[in-house]
């Protein structure tokens, strides 16, 4: 049945445009949309099928005390494979999600399972989605990730760091940690380019010359097939010029001084990651440098691995994110910052996080991103932020529930009634911050604002 709720258009409903609310309307590609983000995923697959390139969400973690979007279906018996248990119906938008009620686990998982494959149409075949979550349903999630978007197109989990002091939600463990859960469309035409390197890897690179700066890799083989009996093929001595470095296969007059592969710490025969052919093809690419071992100066065989050949260098995207910037109190402070007061939003996720996510992304301009549990709107500046740092052209989607403010909360008090409200303000000050950073960049910090409304046309 989710799978039928998924598939069904929404009749009678539309999006209806709310210039008073939007910023630079007549020029913003943004948009910022208000309702149930089930209803607007239905509504925006009519114009985005495949137009999305990334999608990131933050949804309710499910610890007990979460609302929870009740959409009054169950489970076909074939979906409850996924989970046990089935929905009742409910009337009321969203319901907290007792972790003391039966069928816990379903009522959250079905909640997303429909939303997922709605993402699912949206995004573009090299498009991915990335997924924060905890530990209470980080395996549910994605065995469900799995069955929307194939088993095949795990990308993979990435641990964040987001609570260096730890976490007392349990007695026995302080959790220092949550979970960024990453699927593809297609993983055959996803391309994940990684990192920029970071001030520590750039700093490796100390050495330079004609090719630039490059820095030092041992060429004898660590792990893996290293000794002389596995790859005799790949033992042999090289010569150096002890004046210039150099590297010769042949010893001479020119070239006297002997590098063997041996294994330092059982003196064992070993072996080169380069075979002859290549230190023939690639010899100015190598170099020999005297080290110490046990006390005593022998020669070794080094590669030099420049820092750039014609293209930036990056590293591979890490499982584990650790920077000092990703801790979540950060993106609390964030808020904090921009809206000039404590307690209007707690708990929104650091705009580092989206900005690594995009950082490690093949990205072009034009691409969308997509967030349809949005909060405070983090992933709005993100953007605004990355198109500044890469002098780039992305453009946002943001969904998110009216979700009414307790009149007891700082965000009431403040003025603000519901969560919207909060997120587009939010968006404002964030692009006005931008921008008066940046006075003469090229940069859409507006968005247009659309609210889910029923349409005036008649259906049959």
């Amino acid at each position: 049945m989710q799978k039928r709720i998924a598939q069904e258009d929404v009749i009678g409903r539309t999006l209806k445009f709310i210039p008073e609310d939007s910023k630079d309307a007549d020029t913003t590609e943004n948009l910022y949309i208000e309702g149930d983000n089930l209803e607007v995923l239905k509504l925006l697959r009519q114009n985005y099928y495949g137009a999305i390139k990334m999608i990131y969400i933050d949804p309710p973690y499910n610890t007990g005390n979460d609302f929870v979007y009740n959409d009054s279906f169950e489970m076909s018996e074939s979906e409850s494979n996924i989970v046990e248990g089935t929905i009742s119906v409910v009337g009321e938008k969203y319901v907290i999600n007792s972790a003391s009620t039966n069928k816990y686990h379903a009522k959250w998982l079905s909640m997303l399972y429909s939303r997922l494959k709605i993402a699912k149409d949206l995004l573009s075949d090299d498009g991915i989605i990335s997924i924060s979550i905890d530990e209470h349903e980080f395996e549910n999630l994605i065995k469900l990730c799995k069955e929307v978007f194939g088993e095949q197109n795990y990308i993979g989990s990435i641990v964040v760091k987001s609570n260096p002091r730890g976490s007392m939600s349990t007695a026995e463990l302080a959790s220092l940690h949550e979970y960024l859960v990453l699927f593809a469309k297609s993983r055959n035409d996803v391309n994940i380019i990684g990192h920029a390197l970071s001030e520590n890897m750039l700093s490796e690179y100390k050495y330079e010359d004609a090719g630039g700066k490059y820095r030092l890799l041992g060429l004898r083989m660590r792990g893996g097939f290293w000794r002389r009996s596995e790859r005799p093929n790949l033992y042999f001595p090289i010569y150096v010029n002890p004046n210039t470095g150099g590297v010769s296969l042949k010893k001479n007059y020119e070239f006297p001084e002997e590098a063997l592969p041996i294994q330092p710490s059982t003196m064992e025969d070993g072996t080169w990651r380069w075979s002859k052919d290549k230190i023939l093809l690639n010899s100015d690419q190598i170099i020999g440098r005297q080290v110490s071992r046990q006390g005593e100066l022998e020669w070794d065989i080094f590669q030099k691995d420049y820092l750039s050949r014609g293209e930036t260098r990056r590293t591979k995207a890490k499982s584990i994110w650790d920077e000092s910037e990703i801790n979540y109190q950060n993106g609390t402070e964030e808020v904090k910052r921009l809206l000039g007061k404590a307690g209007v939003f707690d708990y929104s996720k650091p705009v580092f996080l989206i900005k690594q996510i995009m950082n490690m992304l093949d990205l072009n301009n034009g691409d969308i991103v997509l967030d349809f549990f949005s909060g405070a709107a983090t992933t709005a500046q993100a953007v605004f932020e990355y198109n500044i740092e890469n002098n780039a052209q992305l453009f946002f989607g943001l969904v998110q529930l009216p979700e009414l403010c307790d009149e007891k909360t700082e965000a009431y008090k403040s003025g603000y009634t519901n969560i919207c409200e909060i997120g587009k303000e939010r968006i404002r000050r964030a692009g006005d911050k931008i921008k008066s950073e940046h006075p003469d960049a090229d940069i859409d910090i507006g968005f247009k604002v659309f609210r889910t409304a029923d349409t005036n046309i008649k259906w049959n």
